[in-house]
């Protein structure tokens, strides 16, 4: 089975190529290396997994991939905060460059579509945990960008019953090779605490968050291609809600460091809590996490170790 893999340059897409190509598929990447990660590109080299320098609404991509059964779509821009500046880019780039690529690849090959959606498309959790049933009422554009690519996809397959998709809405994903302005709160509070900086935590710290390891999302989306799940709507996280103050602690014992963090005022616009119900992709996809918070960011703590050895 041949599988495209886009935003392959990139934290997730990186990882999603590498261990499709170690299960067997043939894969091939595709990044227009505009934000791509210096490490997705050797780790990519090192499995011989192809890639492909392009944008992926590019005209002649369809041509230079040839025939794919699946597409995974992980490229996206992803800064909540720019995608309030950029409300156009976001929206250009996550919907209208979503749309093309779908159209493109089963307009002349009937390719099945998994699309790496977010858990911004819910907003303000309305009830908790969040099933995939919660109305979808994003307070960013990048929010509303995913929301608005899933339900293009949802109208493509209702207008055309031959497409195919599916949708995993990732929640807070974390793990070796996530750097960079781009990182979640788990990756900068081990950089600061590796660097001697205490974590800096916005609010009182009783905010909570579903903290997923990314080993754990790849084998989800691997899981979609492996068992044929189309049409459906999927939350992908830990199923498990965590406060930012318990964050540092399982950080402090990982770390052996004993630094205490800095509070500052409350963001304006952050959601007080947000954790996800797993209970259908644990049903569809016989999947669960396999690793908890505190392996998932023992792994992550090597990673950096190595990292910034000298």
């Amino acid at each position: 089975m041949k599988i495209l893999v886009t935003g392959a340059a990139g934290f997730i897409g990186c990882r999603i190529a590498v261990e499709a190509a170690r299960r067997g598929y043939e894969v091939i990447g595709v990044d227009n290396l505009e934000r791509s990660k210096e490490w997705s590109l050797r780790l990519l080299k090192t499995f011989d997994v192809p890639l492909i320098v392009a944008d992926v609404a590019g005209t002649d991509l369809v041509q230079r991939v040839g025939a794919v059964e699946w597409i995974v779509h992980a490229a996206a821009y992803i800064d909540v905060q720019e995608s309030v500046e950029f409300p156009e880019l976001y929206s250009d780039n996550n919907v209208t460059k979503t749309v093309a690529l779908a159209k493109s690849f089963f307009k002349k090959f009937g390719s099945k579509f998994l699309f790496i959606s977010s858990a911004a498309v819910y907003g303000e959790p309305k009830y908790l945990p969040i099933d995939e049933n919660h109305p979808l009422e994003p307070i960013s554009p990048y929010g509303a960008s995913k929301a608005s690519a899933e339900l293009f996809l949802k109208a493509m397959a209702k207008s055309q019953p031959l497409f195919r998709y599916c949708v995993l809405r990732f929640f807070n994903i974390y793990g070796p090779g996530q750097s960079g302005a781009y990182a979640g709160v788990v990756t900068r509070f081990i950089e600061r605490m590796m660097q001697g900086y205490p974590p800096e935590i916005y609010g009182d710290g009783e905010q909570v968050r579903d903290f997923l390891y990314v080993d754990d999302a790849v084998d989800a989306v691997l899981k979609v291609i492996e068992l044929g799940v189309f049409d459906a709507v999927l939350n992908i996280g830990a199923g498990t809600p965590i406060s930012i103050n318990s964050l540092v602690k399982v950080l402090q014992r990982v770390l052996r460091i004993s630094v205490n963090p800095v509070y500052k005022p409350p963001r304006l616009g952050d959601i007080r809590a947000s954790y996800a119900s797993i209970n259908r992709a644990k049903a569809l996809l016989r999947w669960s996490p396999r690793v908890g918070l505190e392996e998932g960011v023992r792994r992550t703590v090597e990673w950096f170790s190595k990292l910034y050895v000298r």
